[in-house]
């Protein structure tokens, strides 16, 4: 254990990795909302817990465990938010390190990880939501976005909340040793928030900038600041074709 990183009381590294592209991430084809009621249709009632990747996801993960294996030979534990998407990815990636090497890899589900619960709104289109809550717009822009409770969901603010005490954990256990976290955008957005110190201004600034599916975070522990500082951002390990 690195020795200053356990005095500071945290992990000497995390890596954060989002899940690889899922069924609903396809039907809405990087849009905020569902476009039309036909890109409903491929999700929906299923579950959002339950919806699972795509081929192109699943590819996408394989590549990143390749990757990540190559580039940190050992994780002392890999969490995920026991969304299927999720743990599809993490089974994915792990695939690609030795028996002997997942045997030292403890794999943990942490409820406090999940997506962001978006409320009734969830499989609605654009036209839905502005005819069913017309007052929704100018209620976001009164009271910000990083505030604001959708209809029946939980507020960005709320995540931060959540996904804080998830970082705790990360902390307490895991201080001087490498931290692995397989998660949704919104999660690592809030885990940003938390650990950059973000105002709720520049939380609502980062909302514009989309995470790619199986993009990667590090952090890494600096002995000059003792801190966890950012050393890449959204980086991904297989083609990104725009």
């Amino acid at each position: 254990m690195n020795g200053l990183a356990a005095e500071a009381k945290r992990p000497r590294r995390i890596v954060l990795i989002r899940h690889g592209e899922s069924a609903y991430n396809k039907a809405r084809a990087g849009n905020p909302y569902f476009l039309t009621e036909e890109s409903v249709e491929p999700v929906k009632g299923i579950p959002d817990h339950n919806i699972a990747l795509t081929s192109d996801g699943r590819r996408q993960a394989t590549a990143t465990g390749t990757a990540l294996a190559k580039l940190f030979p050992h994780f002392d534990v890999l969490y995920h938010s026991n969304y299927r998407r999720t743990i599809e990815t993490a089974e994915l990636i792990l695939a690609a390190y030795s028996p002997a090497e997942r045997t030292t890899i403890r794999v943990r589900g942490d409820d406090r990880l999940r997506e962001r619960n978006v409320g009734y709104g969830f499989h609605m289109t654009k036209t839905e939501i502005d005819a069913y809550f017309p007052f929704y717009q100018d209620y976001c822009q009164t009271t910000g976005y990083f505030r604001t409770i959708p209809p029946g969901g939980e507020s960005q603010a709320a995540v931060c909340d959540r996904v804080f005490m998830s970082i705790g954990r990360w902390f307490d256990n895991y201080a001087g040793r490498s931290v692995a976290v397989v998660a949704h955008e919104g999660t690592i957005r809030a885990v940003r928030y938390n650990l950059e110190k973000w105002s709720a201004d520049k939380y609502e600034a980062a909302l514009a900038q989309h995470g790619h599916n199986c993009g990667i975070w590090v952090y890494e522990f600096s002995t000059e600041t003792k801190r966890l500082e950012l050393t890449i951002e959204n980086h991904c390990y297989y083609p990104i074709h725009v």
